[in-house]
C-alpha cells in the first residue's frame, strides 16, 4: 500500500506528516509475516490495517484517544478477522 492509497482509505490520518505515515506503513509491512500470496487482494487491506493500528497506539494516536479502553484498536481487530478467515500461517508480530 502507498502513502497515497494509505491517506485515501484512512482519512483520519490527513494531518500526520507523510515521513510518520511512511515510517509506520514500512513498520507495518515488515511486521506483515509470511509470503503476501497468502493474503492475494487482501494484502493492502491489512497492510493499511496493520499501518493504522501501529499509529493509533503510538503516543500519537493515543493521545487522539484511538485506542479503547482495553488498549485494542478497531483497526487491530479488523485485521485479526481478516487474518483469522482468509490465511493461516501469517502474523502480526
Amino acid at each position: 500500500m502507498t502513502l497515497t492509497q494509505f491517506r485515501t482509505r484512512y482519512p483520519e490520518f490527513r494531518t500526520a506528516p507523510d515521513s510518520f505515515v511512511q515510517a509506520y506503513l514500512d513498520d507495518a509491512a515488515a511486521s506483515l509475516v509470511g509470503p503476501s500470496d497468502q493474503l492475494g487482494t487482501a494484502y493492502d487491506v491489512a497492510h493499511g490495517l496493520a499501518t493504522a493500528h501501529l499509529i493509533a497506539v503510538s503516543p500519537a494516536g493515543k493521545n487522539a484517544r484511538m485506542v479503547n479502553d482495553d488498549g485494542t484498536t478497531q483497526y487491530g481487530k479488523t485485521l485479526s478477522e481478516l487474518m483469522r478467515a482468509r490465511v493461516s500461517g501469517i502474523s502480526i508480530t
